[in-house]
């Protein structure tokens, strides 16, 4: 009995170890999505730049912070609008994500680690981020964080000026990018967050 049980714990302790990762090509499914001329308007056109026929990406995911699940207080010195407040203040959101699957996926999305990514859209070009890209603006993007029917990607996107090339130097903003599984194998884009200025 003793046995079984351990066999039993194992077997679910694997089965939800499997459901957080996502697969390549479930991964490309969810970034071309995003990199669609329609959703990246919503980013580019506010920066005062049109949508390229391909975009430039780091080539390694980004980790998932804190203070994209949860609210943190500006500290001294400095202003709410730099501490890019947590995505679950959305109402919309609220009404679409219990709290719990909200926690559960803060959970999940805290214990990824960056990767590098193997399969990108067609129309991305993948940079080392120990390089300076060509482009005026570029991006870079978390794994997806899945639960339940829920699926969360967050980017950060770079807007080169003078002086200021190397990622860790550009102006940067953020987008959260929610997903609903509409079946087995099919995910649908729902709520795009691009209000998150660094």
């Amino acid at each position: 009995m003793q046995i079984f049980s351990s066999m039993k714990l194992l077997s679910t302790t694997l089965v939800a170890f499997l459901f957080v990762l996502a697969s390549p090509a479930q991964q490309q499914q969810l970034y071309s999505q995003i990199f669609t001329d329609s959703v990246m308007a919503t980013i580019l056109l506010p920066l005062g730049h049109a949508s390229p026929r391909t975009y430039q990406m780091l080539n390694r995911t980004d980790t998932w912070q804190l203070r994209r699940f949860y609210f943190k207080p500006p500290g001294p010195g400095q202003h709410q609008e730099g501490m890019n407040p947590n995505a679950y203040n959305d109402t919309l959101l609220q009404l679409l994500i219990t709290k719990d699957e909200w926690n559960m996926l803060a959970h999940r999305g805290l214990v990824q680690q960056p990767a590098k990514i193997k399969r990108p859209p067609s129309n991305v070009v993948l940079v080392d981020s120990t390089h300076t890209p060509e482009r005026d603006v570029f991006f870079s993007i978390t794994k997806p964080v899945f639960y339940k029917n829920w699926a969360l990607i967050d980017m950060t996107y770079y807007q080169r000026d003078e002086g200021r090339t190397l990622p860790a130097q550009c102006y940067q903003g953020q987008a959260l990018f929610v997903f609903i599984k509409q079946s087995k194998h099919k995910w649908e884009l729902v709520r795009v967050l691009n209000r998150f200025v660094l």
